[in-house]
Parts: C-alpha cells; structure tokens; sequence
C-alpha cells in the first residue's frame, strides 16, 4: 500500500486513536507500522506517535490481537 507523502498524519493518527482507544493491535495496524516505520522520511513526531504504541505494548497496557 503506497501513502502520499502526507498521509502519514492521517494514517497515524487514526491508527494511534483506534489503538489507544481499544487497547489492543490488530494484525493489520501491524501492517500499518511496519510500512510507516519502513519510510525513512517519517518526521520525528510520527516516530514518538509508533513508540508510545511499542511502548504500550511492551508495558502491557496495549495487546496484540490475532
């Protein structure tokens, strides 16, 4: 899936809310991280955004989903 150079900040931040929200990452936000982490023009704000996600993660507070 190829994102304008600007759909990132939609992208993210409709990812983030939901995974915020529901506390859980489904296999296809995965997907999503992957190719925005894949970019390597990503703003450093996009970067904190997936982190605090990761961050979630690894402190249990946000669960993977099948």
């Amino acid at each position: 899936m190829m994102y304008r150079p600007t759909a990132w900040k939609e992208t993210l931040s409709e990812l983030f809310v939901r995974v915020m929200t529901s506390g859980e990452v489904t296999a296809c936000d995965r997907t999503q991280l992957k190719i925005l982490l894949l970019d390597n023009d990503l703003p450093e704000e996009a970067r904190l955004s997936i982190d605090r996600i990761l961050q979630g993660i690894r402190r249990g507070r946000i669960e993977l989903a099948g």
